[in-house]
Protein backbone atom coordinates (compact mmCIF):
# COMPACT_ATOMS: atom_id res chain seq x y z
CA UNK A 1 0.00 0.00 0.00
CA UNK A 2 2.79 2.46 0.89
CA UNK A 3 4.54 1.60 -2.36
CA UNK A 4 1.32 2.32 -4.25
CA UNK A 5 0.94 5.74 -2.61
CA UNK A 6 4.56 6.59 -3.36
CA UNK A 7 4.08 5.64 -7.01
CA UNK A 8 0.98 7.83 -7.28
CA UNK A 9 2.90 10.70 -5.68
CA UNK A 10 5.72 10.27 -8.19
CA UNK A 11 3.24 10.33 -11.05
CA UNK A 12 1.71 13.56 -9.77
CA UNK A 13 5.16 15.07 -9.35
CA UNK A 14 6.09 14.19 -12.91
CA UNK A 15 2.94 15.82 -14.20
CA UNK A 16 3.65 19.04 -12.28
CA UNK A 17 7.26 19.07 -13.44
CA UNK A 18 6.24 18.62 -17.06
CA UNK A 19 3.44 21.18 -17.09
CA UNK A 20 5.40 23.97 -15.40
CA UNK A 21 7.96 24.21 -18.22
CA UNK A 22 5.58 25.11 -21.05
CA UNK A 23 6.37 28.49 -22.62
CA UNK A 24 4.81 28.14 -26.07
CA UNK A 25 1.15 28.54 -26.95
CA UNK A 26 -1.04 27.99 -29.98
CA UNK A 27 -3.08 31.13 -30.64
CA UNK A 28 -6.46 31.56 -32.31
CA UNK A 29 -6.99 35.09 -33.62
CA UNK A 30 -10.70 35.77 -34.11
CA UNK A 31 -11.01 38.54 -36.72
CA UNK A 32 -14.09 40.72 -36.22
CA UNK A 33 -16.50 41.47 -39.04
CA UNK A 34 -16.78 44.85 -40.73
CA UNK A 35 -20.17 45.52 -39.16
CA UNK A 36 -18.88 45.68 -35.58
CA UNK A 37 -18.84 49.07 -33.87
CA UNK A 38 -15.99 51.15 -32.45
CA UNK A 39 -12.50 50.07 -33.46
CA UNK A 40 -13.42 46.42 -33.06
CA UNK A 41 -13.97 46.12 -36.81
CA UNK A 42 -11.93 44.89 -39.75
CA UNK A 43 -11.69 46.21 -43.30
CA UNK A 44 -9.31 47.01 -46.16
CA UNK A 45 -9.01 50.40 -47.91
CA UNK A 46 -6.77 52.03 -50.49
CA UNK A 47 -4.86 54.17 -47.95
CA UNK A 48 -5.15 57.55 -49.64
CA UNK A 49 -6.49 59.95 -47.00
CA UNK A 50 -5.84 61.06 -43.40
CA UNK A 51 -2.13 60.43 -43.90
CA UNK A 52 0.59 61.46 -41.44
CA UNK A 53 4.27 60.74 -40.94
CA UNK A 54 5.30 58.49 -38.03
CA UNK A 55 9.05 58.09 -37.55
CA UNK A 56 9.61 59.09 -41.19
CA UNK A 57 7.02 56.57 -42.39
CA UNK A 58 3.74 57.68 -43.95
CA UNK A 59 0.63 55.98 -42.62
CA UNK A 60 -2.92 56.56 -43.89
CA UNK A 61 -5.95 55.85 -41.75
CA UNK A 62 -8.60 56.10 -44.44
CA UNK A 63 -9.28 55.69 -48.13
CA UNK A 64 -11.90 54.84 -50.70
CA UNK A 65 -13.00 51.42 -51.98
CA UNK A 66 -13.58 50.10 -48.47
CA UNK A 67 -13.98 46.33 -48.41
CA UNK A 68 -15.26 44.73 -45.22
CA UNK A 69 -14.44 41.45 -43.55
CA UNK A 70 -17.93 40.02 -44.18
CA UNK A 71 -18.06 37.70 -41.16
CA UNK A 72 -15.88 36.78 -38.17
CA UNK A 73 -12.99 34.50 -39.15
CA UNK A 74 -10.22 32.76 -37.24
CA UNK A 75 -6.50 32.92 -38.01
CA UNK A 76 -3.89 30.84 -36.17
CA UNK A 77 -0.35 31.25 -34.90
CA UNK A 78 2.05 30.45 -32.06
CA UNK A 79 3.19 32.56 -29.13
CA UNK A 80 6.41 32.37 -27.08
CA UNK A 81 5.97 33.95 -23.66
CA UNK A 82 9.72 34.47 -23.27
CA UNK A 83 10.33 36.43 -26.48
CA UNK A 84 6.71 37.69 -26.42
CA UNK A 85 6.51 37.15 -30.18
CA UNK A 86 3.28 35.98 -31.80
CA UNK A 87 4.11 34.26 -35.10
CA UNK A 88 1.32 33.88 -37.65
CA UNK A 89 0.92 30.62 -39.53
CA UNK A 90 1.30 30.65 -43.30
CA UNK A 91 -1.12 29.24 -45.88
CA UNK A 92 -4.13 31.10 -44.45
CA UNK A 93 -6.70 33.19 -46.30
CA UNK A 94 -8.63 36.09 -44.81
CA UNK A 95 -11.84 36.50 -46.83
CA UNK A 96 -12.60 40.10 -47.79
CA UNK A 97 -15.69 41.33 -49.64
CA UNK A 98 -15.04 42.80 -53.07
CA UNK A 99 -12.61 40.09 -54.13
CA UNK A 100 -9.66 41.38 -52.09
CA UNK A 101 -9.04 38.13 -50.20
CA UNK A 102 -5.76 38.29 -48.26
CA UNK A 103 -3.50 35.23 -48.67
CA UNK A 104 -1.28 35.14 -45.58
CA UNK A 105 2.18 33.59 -45.88
CA UNK A 106 3.44 34.47 -42.37
CA UNK A 107 4.30 37.41 -40.17
CA UNK A 108 4.88 38.36 -36.55
CA UNK A 109 3.57 40.66 -33.85
CA UNK A 110 5.75 41.65 -30.89
CA UNK A 111 3.35 41.72 -27.94
CA UNK A 112 5.88 43.28 -25.59
CA UNK A 113 4.93 43.14 -21.92
CA UNK A 114 1.91 40.99 -22.74
CA UNK A 115 2.00 39.43 -19.28
CA UNK A 116 2.51 42.70 -17.40
CA UNK A 117 -0.75 44.41 -16.51
CA UNK A 118 0.97 47.80 -16.15
CA UNK A 119 2.14 47.90 -19.79
CA UNK A 120 -0.08 48.24 -22.86
CA UNK A 121 0.13 49.34 -26.49
CA UNK A 122 3.77 48.36 -27.00
CA UNK A 123 4.43 46.27 -30.09
CA UNK A 124 5.43 46.24 -33.73
CA UNK A 125 4.58 43.70 -36.36
CA UNK A 126 3.93 42.57 -39.90
CA UNK A 127 1.56 40.35 -41.83
CA UNK A 128 3.22 38.89 -44.93
CA UNK A 129 0.90 38.04 -47.82
CA UNK A 130 1.15 36.86 -51.42
CA UNK A 131 -1.82 39.01 -52.46
CA UNK A 132 -1.20 42.43 -50.85
CA UNK A 133 2.52 42.62 -50.15
CA UNK A 134 3.45 42.99 -46.45
CA UNK A 135 1.28 44.95 -44.03
CA UNK A 136 3.38 46.83 -41.46
CA UNK A 137 2.17 47.88 -38.01
CA UNK A 138 3.69 50.44 -35.67
CA UNK A 139 2.82 51.48 -32.15
CA UNK A 140 -0.16 53.76 -31.58
CA UNK A 141 1.55 57.17 -31.88
CA UNK A 142 -0.61 58.11 -34.86
CA UNK A 143 -3.83 56.18 -34.38
CA UNK A 144 -4.46 56.79 -30.70
CA UNK A 145 -6.08 53.71 -29.16
CA UNK A 146 -5.51 51.58 -32.26
CA UNK A 147 -2.61 49.15 -32.49
CA UNK A 148 -3.07 48.17 -28.89
CA UNK A 149 -3.24 45.12 -26.66
CA UNK A 150 -4.89 45.34 -23.27
CA UNK A 151 -3.56 42.59 -20.95
CA UNK A 152 -6.33 40.55 -19.42
CA UNK A 153 -8.89 41.34 -22.11
CA UNK A 154 -7.38 39.36 -25.05
CA UNK A 155 -8.36 42.24 -27.35
CA UNK A 156 -5.83 43.26 -30.00
CA UNK A 157 -6.45 46.12 -32.45
CA UNK A 158 -4.19 46.65 -35.46
CA UNK A 159 -3.97 49.24 -38.20
CA UNK A 160 -1.27 49.42 -40.82
CA UNK A 161 -0.24 49.96 -44.44
CA UNK A 162 1.45 47.72 -46.99
CA UNK A 163 4.55 49.81 -47.69
CA UNK A 164 7.66 49.11 -45.70
CA UNK A 165 8.96 50.78 -42.57
CA UNK A 166 11.92 52.43 -44.31
CA UNK A 167 9.51 55.00 -45.74
CA UNK A 168 9.36 53.89 -49.37
CA UNK A 169 6.36 55.53 -51.11
CA UNK A 170 4.94 52.30 -52.51
CA UNK A 171 4.65 48.67 -51.39
CA UNK A 172 6.86 47.28 -54.15
CA UNK A 173 6.10 44.72 -56.83
CA UNK A 174 4.65 41.25 -57.18
CA UNK A 175 6.93 38.43 -58.46
CA UNK A 176 5.68 39.12 -62.02
CA UNK A 177 7.02 42.70 -61.63
CA UNK A 178 3.54 44.27 -61.57
CA UNK A 179 2.91 47.01 -59.01
CA UNK A 180 1.31 46.11 -55.68
CA UNK A 181 -1.48 48.66 -55.00
CA UNK A 182 -1.34 50.63 -51.75
CA UNK A 183 -3.66 49.23 -49.10
CA UNK A 184 -4.48 50.04 -45.53
CA UNK A 185 -5.92 47.49 -43.12
CA UNK A 186 -7.76 47.66 -39.81
CA UNK A 187 -8.14 44.49 -37.77
CA UNK A 188 -10.07 43.94 -34.56
CA UNK A 189 -8.88 40.67 -33.00
CA UNK A 190 -9.72 38.50 -30.00
CA UNK A 191 -6.84 36.24 -28.94
CA UNK A 192 -7.15 32.80 -27.36
CA UNK A 193 -4.03 31.03 -26.01
CA UNK A 194 -3.61 27.26 -25.51
CA UNK A 195 -0.36 25.95 -23.92
CA UNK A 196 1.75 23.55 -26.02
CA UNK A 197 3.43 20.81 -23.91
CA UNK A 198 7.16 20.61 -24.52
CA UNK A 199 8.47 17.28 -25.93
CA UNK A 200 9.94 16.46 -22.52
CA UNK A 201 6.59 17.10 -20.87
CA UNK A 202 4.88 14.66 -23.26
CA UNK A 203 7.47 12.01 -22.32
CA UNK A 204 6.84 12.72 -18.64
CA UNK A 205 3.10 12.36 -19.13
CA UNK A 206 3.66 8.92 -20.64
CA UNK A 207 6.01 7.94 -17.81
CA UNK A 208 3.51 9.19 -15.27
CA UNK A 209 0.86 6.95 -16.83
CA UNK A 210 3.16 3.91 -16.56
CA UNK A 211 3.91 4.72 -12.92
CA UNK A 212 0.22 5.03 -12.14
CA UNK A 213 -0.46 1.69 -13.87
CA UNK A 214 2.28 0.04 -11.79
CA UNK A 215 0.70 1.54 -8.65
CA UNK A 216 -2.61 -0.13 -9.43
CA UNK A 217 -0.88 -3.50 -9.96
CA UNK A 218 1.05 -3.25 -6.68
CA UNK A 219 -2.15 -2.44 -4.82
Amino acid sequence: MHRALASVGLAAGLLVAGSSAATNFTVDLLVSSGSDSGFAFSYVHDATTSCEMVSSVEFCKNGSAVDAIPSPQTLTGTYDDVTEILTLDGMQTLTVSGGLDIDITGGMIDLDELDDGTETDVFVGTIATSSHGTFHFLDHIFAGPANSYTPGTSTLMLWGNNWDNTGTPDPGKFPDNSDIPRYGIDLGLELSFTPIPEPGAVWLLGLAGLVALRARRVH
